[in-house]
C-alpha cells in the first residue's frame, strides 16, 4: 500500500448526477445555496437584499395581486422596473431599484384586452421606452373603418384629349346594361324643287313656307308675285352654298340676320336662308271627336305615334282652322290618340274627319350637311327674241348623320330662294348603354375659320348632362355635380353607382371607376377622385389612385391640376381593431407610465409644462403664446393648458425664439397676456392603417383572423409570430404592417413568411443570431435568414434547422455565440445549447443538463440569464427552489458548466436578471416581496469587513436608545414591512466598534421584534438564515488520461484526512457521513483565540486549510459542507490524504 494524496483544484463543477466514479474531479453530488465561480471558487450565493414589500403599499392599486403576469423593464443602469398585469387586466410597475410603486395613466378606459385566465397568455417585448403588450389569446380583428368610399363608382371625369372641327363629342352615362337604339344617317339625296326657273309660277305660291314672308297668297312684296322669265332669272340670283345643321322643328335665317325673320317691308330679300324643318312620314287618317279643346282621334290602323310627337293636322271640310299640336300620353293606344286644340278650337265641328303626314319629333337632331349650288346663264331665242335664263348644277355632302333619322325621312329647306328637299336615304343602327344620359351636342363648326374652346364643348356636353330627366321628368343630374374643371368635366350622382363611355376615344378620354394604363388618368382632375387601374386581366397587378390637387394655404385642395399618389381600394378594411392587438406601456418622460392601445392619442406632461401668457382675439382662431426662450421648433406639437383657453395639443407657427402662435379650434376670444402653461406634446404610436391597394395586392397580416403567440425584434422589424407565419413590420416603422406600393415589390415592405413543415409547425418564440433569427415551434426549429446582402420580402427564407422538443411556457435564451432552450418531453425537463448555427444544415445540438438529468422538475417556466455573469437560473412557479447553470467559455472550450441550486426564502413568482443582479419577486404568507441577488457586488452590497453579508430579506434597522429593557434583557424594535417568513430571523451587527460582527437570533413578537442583549442605539442588518450546503461525492484516486478523467474504482483506498481551503470564511460545519456508524459533524470557528483583532468580524481570508479527521475506507464516507451564518463561506479547493492500494490488479 502507497500513502497518497491528491487535490481536487476547485469544487466548482456544480452538481452532477453521474455515478461519483464518472464525476470530473469539482463536480459534486448535490449544492444548495452555492454559487460556482472560476475565480473566487464555490462561493455561499449572495444575499437576498429586501428592496421592497409589494403587497403593503398605502393604495392597493400600487399592491401585486395573487395572480398575474410579470414582466421586467430595463432601461439604464439607474432606471429597472418589474410589473404586473394582473388577471384583471391592471398593470402595476415598481422601481426595481428601491421598490416605489409607479403611476400607471391608463389611458384604455378598460382593461378587456389584457384580461387574462393564464400567465402565459400575456406576453411583452420592450423596445426603449415602449414596452408592448399582447395577450396570446385574442383573435386580431379588423374593425369596420374602411378606405372612404367617397364618390367612388358615383363619379366620372371626361378628359378632352384633343379640340377637333366638324366633330361631335358624344357621351353615354348608364347604370345598366339595358341599350337604347339610335339611328344615323349615312346617305341623303337632295332634290332642287324650285329655282328661279320656276319659282314665280302663278300656280305655286309659298303660303308653306310663311316664314321666308308674308303669309299666304301672291300678294305683297314677295317674289311671288313675280312671273318667270322676267329677265330676273338671268342673274342666277339662286347661286350660293350652305351648311345646314337640322334639327326637327328648327327655324334657321341667315347668320348675318339681324332681327326678326322680315325686314322693316314685309320682305326677305335680305333673308337668304330659311327653313322650318318637318319630318313628311307615313300619312294617315282617321275620324275624330271633340270635347272642349279635347280632340279624340281613331284610325283605323295602328299610327305609330309616341307621346311628345308635335305634328300638323288637317280637318276635311270647310274652313276648320288646321292644328300643330302635340301628342298626349293620355288615351295613348295603338289607333287613338289625343291632342289639345289651340288654333280657335271653337270653329272646329265635334266630329269629323282628320289626317296628317307632317310632324315635328324631337328625337331627329343635328343633321349636317352641305348644299352648293352654282349656275350660269344661258341664252333661249334668236335675234331679237333671246333672253337669258339660269343654268343650275347642285352638289351636297353629308357631313354628319345627327341622331333619330328615319330611312326615307324629308323635309324641305331655302336656300337663296330656291327650295330644295332632303331625302334621307340610308342610316345606320347602334345599341349602346346609356339609359341615363345619351349626350349626343351639336357637332363642332365644320367651318375652320370658326373659334371653337374646350370650354364651349364642355358646356354642350354639361348642357345635355344636365337636361337628362327621368320616366318622372325629374333631373337625374343637379347642376352641382356636373362640372368643368380645367380640360374636362366631371360628373357626380349622390346616390347610385353608374358609369360613362364615348364613341370617340380619339376625342376624349372617359375616367370612371377603372382605366386600363396610369397613361389614361388625365393631368387635371377633382380632387379626391379614385379611379382603379386595371393594367390587365390578373387582380395581382390590379391598383388604386387618387388625385390629390394643389394644396391651397388654408389646407384644403383645389380642383385641376395635381397628381395622382396610390391609395387603397374604396370600400376595403383598412383599420386593425385596436382592442384586439397589442397595447404598449409607455415610460413617459416625467418617470411616470401611460398604458395605451397603439391609437395614435396625444398627451401632454403636467409636471414638465412651465409658464407662458397667450392673447387672442374674436377676429380669428389664431392664439399668440409667449414664453421667453421656449426652445420650441416649427410645426412642433406643443400642449397648452390654461382655465381660459381649450386646452390640448396643437401644431405651432413659430415666430420668433420668445413667441410662436397657433389655431386653434375655436375662437378664444379677446385675452390679452392670460397666464397659460406650455410643454412638449406627445403622441402614442399607432398601428398604421393600408394606404395603398387591395386585399390581393397588399392583403392584411396573416395574424388577423388568428393569435400572436409572440412578439419578436429583428432585423429591425417588429415582429409577430401566428400560427406557422411570422410577420414583420416596415424596419424601423414598427406599427406598418402593409405594402408601401401596390404596384411594386419594395425592400422595405412588411415580410409574411411561413415555416412549412411535414408536422404541424405553429411557432411559438425566437431568438436572433449572427446568421439569422431562430424560430421555434413545439417540436421543431427553423432559422429565417436571406442569402442576400438585403432582408426583403423577396430575398426571406426559412429552412428547417432541428427537430427538437420545445417548452413553450420558457423563451430562448443566448449565450453570448450560442443559444439555449427548455424542453418538456418525458418527466423531467432538459436544457439544450445550440451551437454552429449556419443558414443552411443541422447545428451542433449539447444537453446541457444530461450530467443532472433528474434535477429539473417538468414544466419549468421561468427563465432569466446574464451573459456578462455567464449564468442562467430556472424555476417553476410557487416553490422556493430554483436552479442554476453556471459558464465559462474560453475562446472555443469550455472550462466551466456547472449545475447548482438554491433554496430562497419564499415561493417564487417571478425572476430576471438585470445587469449583475438576480430580482426575485417571492411569496410569503400571501404577500409579495422583491428581493435584489448581486451575483456581482457593486456599491450597494451589504458588507461586513470586507466581505458579503448572506441573509435572505437582508435589511438595514436603526435602533432607538431606549429600546433595551435591562429587566428583560431584551431590545424591541418595531417589525419593518416585507419579514412576512416563518425561516429564523436574526440579527447581525455591522456597527464599529467591539460589537461589530455581532450575532443573534430575533424572536417575532406580535407587531414586534426582539433580540436577546442589548442592541440598543446600534444599525445592523437582519433577515432570514440560509445554509449553504455541498455533498461531496466519493473520494477515488484519479488521473487524466487523454482529456478525460479516469476514476480508479477497484483500488483499496483509505481517507486519512481531507482538507478543505477557503477564501473568506466564517463559521462553517462538516459533516462526515459513515457507513455503519454515526455520523461526525465539527463546526468551525475560523478566528483563533490568539489571533482575533479587536473590532473585527470574525473572519478569515487567508487560504488557510482545515482539516477534517477521517480515518476510513473511501466508499464508506461521505462529506457535506454547511454555512448558516451570514459569513461568507468560498471553498477553494479541497486535498485528501491517505493510503492506496491498486490490489495488485493489471489492467489490460
Amino acid at each position: 500500500m502507497a500513502n497518497v494524496t491528491q487535490t481536487i483544484p476547485n469544487l466548482t463543477q456544480g452538481i452532477s448526477q453521474q455515478p461519483d466514479e464518472y464525476k470530473v474531479p469539482g463536480q459534486v453530488t448535490d449544492m444548495i445555496n452555492g454559487l460556482p465561480d472560476v475565480t473566487q471558487g464555490l462561493q455561499k450565493r449572495p444575499a437576498g437584499k429586501f428592496v421592497a414589500s409589494l403587497s403593503d403599499n398605502a393604495s392597493s392599486a400600487f399592491n401585486a395581486t395573487a395572480d398575474g403576469k410579470w414582466f421586467h423593464y430595463y432601461r439604464d443602469e439607474g432606471e429597472q422596473y418589474i410589473g404586473q398585469v394582473a388577471r384583471n387586466g391592471a398593470v402595476k410597475v415598481w422601481d426595481c431599484l428601491t421598490g416605489t410603486p409607479k403611476d400607471v395613466v391608463n389611458a384604455i378606459g378598460n382593461n378587456t384586452y389584457l384580461t387574462h385566465t393564464a400567465a402565459e397568455d400575456i406576453q411583452t417585448l420592450t423596445l426603449n421606452d415602449f414596452t408592448y403588450i399582447n395577450n396570446r389569446t385574442e383573435i386580431v380583428e379588423m374593425d369596420s373603418t374602411i378606405e372612404p368610399l367617397n364618390d367612388f363608382g358615383k363619379e366620372v371625369f371626361i378628359e378632352l384629349k384633343k379640340i377637333a372641327y366638324a366633330k361631335q363629342y358624344a357621351l353615354n352615362i348608364f347604370d345598366d346594361t339595358s341599350t337604347k337604339t339610335t339611328t344615323t344617317a349615312t346617305r341623303i339625296r337632295v332634290d332642287r324643287v324650285r329655282s328661279s326657273n320656276n319659282y314665280c309660277n302663278a300656280s305655286y305660291y309659298m303660303e308653306e313656307h310663311a316664314d321666308r314672308g308674308r303669309g299666304v297668297g301672291t300678294g305683297g312684296n314677295t317674289r311671288c308675285g313675280e312671273q318667270a322669265g322676267d329677265g330676273r332669272d338671268a342673274f342666277a340670283p339662286n347661286v350660293g352654298q350652305r351648311i345646314f345643321n337640322v334639327d326637327s322643328g328648327i327655324a334657321l335665317v341667315d347668320n348675318n340676320a339681324v332681327g326678326g325673320i322680315l325686314n322693316s317691308n314685309g320682305d326677305v330679300s335680305d333673308r337668304d336662308y330659311a327653313y322650318n324643318v318637318y319630318i313628311y312620314g307615313k300619312a294617315f287618317g282617321g275620324s275624330y271627336t271633340k270635347s272642349g279643346t279635347t280632340i279624340t282621334v281613331t284610325t283605323a290602323t295602328a299610327h305609330g305615334l309616341t307621346a311628345g310627337t308635335s305634328m300638323y293636322f288637317d280637318f276635311t271640310g270647310g274652313t276648320t282652322p288646321d292644328q300643330f299640336a302635340t301628342v298626349s300620353s293620355t288615351g295613348l293606344t295603338a289607333t287613338q290618340f289625343q291632342f289639345t286644340a289651340t288654333n280657335d278650337p271653337t270653329s272646329i265641328p265635334n266630329s269629323g274627319n282628320v289626317n296628317s303626314s307632317k310632324y315635328q319629333l324631337p328625337d331627329r337632331k343635328n343633321l349636317f350637311f352641305k348644299i352648293a349650288t352654282t349656275g350660269q346663264s344661258v341664252p333661249f331665242g334668236s335675234g331679237s327674241n333671246v333672253t337669258y335664263q339660269a343654268r343650275y348644277t347642285t352638289t351636297f355632302d353629308l357631313l354628319h348623320g345627327g341622331e333619330g333619322w328615319q330611312e326615307g325621312d324629308f323635309f324641305y329647306v331655302w336656300m337663296k330662294d330656291a327650295f330644295y328637299q332632303i331625302t334621307v336615304e340610308a342610316i345606320s343602327t347602334s345599341n349602346v348603354q346609356a339609359n341615363l344620359v345619351l349626350a349626343r351636342p351639336t357637332p363642332t363648326p365644320f367651318d375652320v375659320k370658326t373659334t371653337i374652346t374646350g370650354d364651349s364643348i364642355l358646356g354642350d356636353i354639361r348642357q345635355q348632362v344636365l337636361a337628362a330627366t327621368d320616366s318622372n321628368g325629374n333631373a337625374i343630374f343637379q347642376s352641382s355635380e356636373v362640372t368643368i374643371i380645367g380640360t374636362g368635366l366631371h360628373i357626380k350622382r349622390a346616390s347610385g353607382n353608374f358609369n360613362a363611355s364615348t364613341p370617340v376615344g380619339e376625342l376624349m378620354n372617359v375616367v370612371s371607376g377603372k382605366v386600363n394604363d396610369v397613361g389614361d388618368l388625365p393631368t387635371q382632375c377633382k380632387h379626391g377622385m379614385v379611379v382603379e387601374v386595371v393594367n390587365s386581366d390578373a387582380e395581382q397587378d390590379n391598383h388604386y389612385v387618387k388625385f390629390f390637387g394643389k394644396e391651397k394655404e388654408d389646407g384644403t385642395f383645389m380642383d385641376g391640376e395635381g397628381t395622382w399618389e396610390e391609395c387603397a381600394k374604396p370600400g376595403r378594411k383598412i383599420r386593425f381593431k385596436r382592442s384586439t392587438m397589442p397595447v404598449v406601456l409607455i415610460r413617459t418622460p416625467d418617470g411616470k407610465f401611460r398604458l395605451t392601445e397603439l391609437d395614435g392619442s396625444t398627451y401632454g406632461i403636467t409636471s414638465l409644462q412651465t409658464a407662458a401668457t397667450f392673447t387672442s382675439t374674436t377676429a380669428n382662431n389664431t392664439v399668440t403664446v409667449t414664453k421667453t426662450n421656449h426652445g420650441f421648433i416649427d410645426e412642433q406639437l406643443v400642449n397648452i393648458e390654461s382655465n381660459d383657453l381649450t386646452n390640448g395639443q396643437f401644431e405651432i407657427t413659430l415666430v420668433d425664439a420668445n413667441t410662436f402662435t397657433y389655431e386653434s379650434a375655436s375662437n378664444e376670444g379677446a385675452h390679452t397676456a392670460v397666464a397659460c402653461t406650455v410643454g412638449e406634446g406627445h403622441a402614442a404610436p399607432q398601428w398604421d392603417d393600408a394606404l395603398v391597394g387591395d386585399d390581393v395586392t397588399n392583403p392584411e397580416p396573416s395574424f388577423v383572423g388568428k393569435n400572436i403567440n409572440k412578439m419578436l425584434f429583428f432585423r429591425n422589424r417588429f415582429s409577430m409570430l401566428s400560427d406557422e407565419n411570422i410577420v414583420m413590420s416596415r424596419p424601423g416603422d414598427f406599427t406598418n404592417f402593409f405594402n408601401k406600393s401596390a404596384i411594386q415589390f419594395i425592400a422595405s415592405d412588411p415580410i409574411d413568411i411561413s415555416a412549412s413543415s411535414g408536422y404541424p409547425a405553429i411557432l411559438h418564440d425566437g431568438i436572433q443570431t449572427n446568421t439569422g433569427l431562430v424560430l421555434f415551434s413545439s417540436n421543431q426549429q427553423f432559422m429565417l435568414t436571406t442569402d442576400s446582402d438585403v432582408f426583403s420580402p423577396t430575398t426571406a427564407k426559412i429552412n428547417a434547422l432541428s427537430t427538437y422538443n420545445f417548452n413553450s411556457a420558457t423563451n430562448p435564451i443566448s449565450l453570448g455565440t450560442t443559444i439555449g432552450f427548455l424542453d418538456n418531453a418525458g418527466k423531467f425537463s432538459r436544457f439544450f445549447e445550440m451551437a454552429q448555427l449556419q443558414r443552411e444544415g443541422e447545428p451542433e445540438l449539447i444537453e446541457q443538463s444530461a450530467v443532472v438529468s433528474k434535477l429539473f422538475e417538468k414544466d419549468l417556466k421561468l427563465i432569466s440569464n446574464s451573459r456578462e455573469n455567464s449564468v442562467i437560473f430556472f424555476s417553476s412557479e410557487d416553490t422556493p427552489t430554483i436552479y442554476g447553470y453556471r459558464y465559462f467559455d474560453n475562446i472555443r472550450e469550455r472550462k466551466l458548466a456547472a449545475w447548482f441550486k438554491w433554496e430562497l426564502t419564499g415561493n417564487i413568482k417571478y425572476h430576471c436578471m438585470q445587469d449583475d443582479n438576480l430580482f426575485v419577486v417571492v411569496e410569503n404568507n400571501s404577500k409579495y416581496q422583491l428581493l435584489k441577488y448581486a451575483i456581482k457586488m457593486d456599491a450597494n452590497t451589504a458588507l461586513i469587513s470586507g466581505s458579503r453579508v448572506h441573509l435572505d430579506h437582508l435589511m438595514e434597522v436603526t435602533t432607538a436608545a431606549n429600546s433595551y429593557n435591562a429587566t428583560t434583557k431584551k431590545t424591541t424594535f418595531t417589525k419593518p414591512t416585507g419579514l412576512e417568513s416563518t425561516n429564523q430571523l436574526v440579527a447581525y451587527d455591522e456597527d464599529t466598534g467591539n460589537n461589530l460582527g455581532r450575532f443573534a437570533e430575533i424572536t417575532i413578537n406580535g407587531s414586534n421584534l426582539e433580540i436577546d442583549g442589548d442592541w440598543s442605539n446600534e444599525t445592523f442588518f437582519i433577515g432570514y438564515q440560509y445554509t449553504m450546503k455541498v455533498d461531496l461525492p466519493t473520494i477515488y484516486v484519479s488521473r487524466l488520461e487523454g482529456e478525460a478523467y479516469r476514476a480508479d474504482s477497484r483500488a483499496n483506498t483509505v481517507i486519512h484526512r481531507i482538507k478543505l481551503a477557503f477564501g473568506p470564511i466564517g463559521l462553517y460545519e462538516t459533516t462526515l457521513n459513515r457507513v455503519g456508524r454515526n455520523s461526525y459533524t465539527q463546526e468551525f470557528e475560523v478566528s483563533d483565540a490568539n489571533l482575533y483583532t479587536a473590532n473585527t468580524a470574525s473572519l478569515r481570508n487567508d487560504n488557510k486549510l482545515y482539516a477534517v479527521p477521517v480515518y476510513d475506507r473511501n466508499t464508506n464516507i461521505t462529506l457535506t459542507i454547511k454555512s448558516t451564518h451570514p459569513t461568507p463561506a468560498n471553498i477553494l479547493y479541497m486535498t485528501w490524504e491517505g493510503v492506496y492500494n491498486n490490489n495488485f490488479y493489471q489492467r489490460v
